[in-house]
């Protein structure tokens, strides 16, 4: 008659020096380091605002193009454009291209900025830097989803920014990728970026400081 199954994988533990325990001890350390393993990638990909900021950070390209599309509430007409931003010491260069050339150097020393631009300011340079302080000083920021793909919504906390602007949404992963405005005007503005070399600029549409 034939042994139990059980006895016969006794004996062949026996028979490779492996006591029973120690096939046990063996398997539950086997279960523990993938359970490990598995509590590290949940971790890894968790979202957490201050990791996010730091990756952000290191990401950040100094040039970024943009394809842009704006609805004029008051006109009843979207506007489609293209450009890029250049981070530079002095503020952050925001360049149109198309369908016309524009360009607008968003610093707190720009005297010209209008109302509506200096609101933008803090938003800008913070997403596009990284520097989600600058963010904190004037929204409430909920962030949702994983640092490989995270989305959230700002919610302006900051009086002179609310009375431009309504709600702004991010989308991105290792950084930005998208951002809708929506302005209480009734305004929208979708931008979705891109890093590029700065060297790869136009010459045509770029000013002496974009190129030092």
């Amino acid at each position: 008659m034939n042994k139990p199954l059980s006895t016969l994988l006794f004996i062949s533990l026996m028979l490779l020096g492996i006591t029973p325990g120690a096939a046990l001890e063996a398997q539950s350390s086997e279960n523990r380091a993938s359970e490990n393993q598995v509590a590290e990638n949940q971790a890894a990909d968790d979202l957490d605002a201050e990791r996010l900021a730091t990756q952000l950070a290191r990401q950040a390209p100094a040039c970024v193009s943009f394809e842009q599309q704006r609805w004029i509430a008051e006109l009843e007409s979207e506007v489609t454009s293209s450009g890029y931003f250049h981070r530079l010491p002095e503020g952050l260069v925001w360049q149109t291209l198309k369908p016309i050339e524009d360009r607008v150097l968003l610093s707190a020393d720009n005297p010209d900025l209008s109302t509506g631009m200096r609101a933008l300011l803090p938003i800008l340079s913070g997403l596009l830097e990284g520097d989600w302080s600058k963010l904190e000083q004037h929204f409430d920021i909920a962030l949702e989803g994983s640092m490989d793909a995270w989305h959230t919504t700002l919610k302006p906390r900051d009086s002179m920014v609310a009375e431009h602007l309504d709600s702004i949404a991010l989308e991105g992963g290792v950084r930005l990728d998208q951002m809708d405005i929506q302005f209480t005007s009734g305004d929208r503005l979708a931008l979705a970026l891109e890093p590029v070399a700065c060297s790869s600029l136009p010459k045509t549409a770029t000013t002496q400081e974009d190129n030092e």
